[in-house]
């Protein structure tokens, strides 16, 4: 509301009519003197761009576990989709006339929509780049001792090689940030032990340690392009394992819902959202475009049954479920789940979130085979019976 009070202040202020009507004129025609919410959203959005590249490039530098990790997936996906809902804005509001500019950037509401999705997503985007930073680090540190330690085994000179190796760890530690960089270190840490005589034999089972951070450093391939679900992106790297990575998708594919398990409000939002419709995959592509814009208790507490109706069309319902979301994050609000205490009500097994409303028998299993991951639930759900299977499966890999 701060850019819609400067104009009428000034406007007041100007005093003759002709005088405030080029102002507002010069204003919104230059891009330059437009309104500060519209300059701060340009700038974030560029600041956001480079965000997403930093972190595209620093998961080549990663290890493959990170092509697992679904949230890594979401979290971009999502921040480029909020790139392009900027673009549009700003690519409407440029080309349209002196006063329809005025008229766009009085609707506050729709700025701060924006403005609250983009800070949003800018802190999504810094905390995923420092995590993998942090990764990194200990990846290529963790590679280096290993190898400074195999060389160690094949030097005479303990007392002058471990000063040489206190100095290359030092380096590592300090140059670290750069990949590459830190690639040439564990490689000259290499040529250290290769000094000795003894160290010609072994050296070869160094190099073949090497190989495996130089893997880690260079075959990674991140897509930025994202995939036909709202909620995944394409992540793929050239390695052994696509059968493995594939099955993970698949599962993830039959069973929507799993995107949502690591966050409990969210997974029972999806599940409102779920109920009574056939249309699955698309009643989570829609809670996931909600808890875009509500990702809290909070703000769904706040939140206009008419705004969040528009979520349900095509799902059906659209009058009901909106009030449902609300009096379910009302009472989440009130008495949240805690963990170890059980609840029960009429018609409804014992669980930590049996007490919500709107949270029955199906809600219930759902919550403790996705969430819990537990496989003695009895339900003719197939589709649970299906997951708890693979639950076992995996359980059986693990103990061969």
């Amino acid at each position: 509301m701060e850019a819609a009070a400067a104009l009428v202040s000034f406007v007041g202020l100007a005093g003759p009519v002709a005088q405030g009507l080029k102002f507002l004129y010069d204003l919104t025609t230059d891009m330059k003197d437009c309104p500060r919410d519209i300059r701060e959203m340009k700038t974030d959005l560029e600041l956001v761009e480079s965000l997403i590249t930093q972190v595209i490039r620093q998961c080549n530098e990663r290890d493959g576990n990170l092509l697992e990790s679904v949230a890594l997936a979401r979290a971009i996906h999502h921040a480029q989709e909020r790139v392009e809902d900027l673009k549009k804005e700003l690519a409407k509001y440029l080309n349209l006339g002196p006063r329809k500019r005025f008229r766009f950037v009085a609707k506050f509401n729709q700025i701060q929509k924006l403005r609250t999705s983009l800070d949003r997503t800018k802190t999504t985007m810094f905390e995923l780049k420092t995590q993998l930073q942090s990764d990194l680090l200990y990846d290529i540190h963790d590679t280096s001792q290993e190898v400074l330690r195999s060389i160690k085994n094949t030097n005479k000179d303990p007392e002058t090689n471990d000063r040489r190796f206190q100095e290359m760890m030092q380096k590592s530690e300090v140059r670290i940030e750069d990949t590459k960089e830190s690639t040439q270190i564990v490689q000259a840490s290499a040529e250290l032990g290769s000094e000795t005589p003894e160290g010609l034999t072994d050296i070869k089972v160094v190099e073949k340690k090497l190989e495996h951070i130089t893997d880690l450093l260079t075959e990674s391939r991140i897509s930025s392009s994202p995939i036909s679900q709202s909620s995944t992106i394409a992540l793929s790297r050239e390695a052994s394992d696509n059968s493995f990575k594939k099955s993970s998708q698949e599962i993830t594919s039959e069973h929507p819902l799993l995107q949502f398990k690591s966050n409990q409000f969210q997974f029972l939002v999806a599940i409102i959202f779920t109920q009574r419709t056939s249309k699955q995959q698309l009643a989570c592509q829609r809670a996931s475009k909600c808890l875009g814009a509500y990702p809290t208790p909070e703000a769904f507490a706040k939140a206009l049954p008419g705004a969040l109706s528009q979520y349900f069309s095509g799902l059906g319902l659209q009058n009901i479920k909106p009030l449902q979301l609300i009096k379910l994050a009302q009472a989440y609000i009130k008495d949240p789940p805690e963990q170890g205490r059980m609840r029960s009500k009429a018609n409804c097994p014992q669980s930590e979130i049996s007490h919500l409303p709107q949270i029955g028998l199906s809600s219930v299993n759902s919550w403790l085979v996705y969430c819990c991951e537990r496989i003695d639930i009895r339900t003719e759900d197939k589709t649970l019976v299906n997951y708890m299977e693979y639950l076992k499966s995996q359980a059986g890999n693990n103990c061969v």
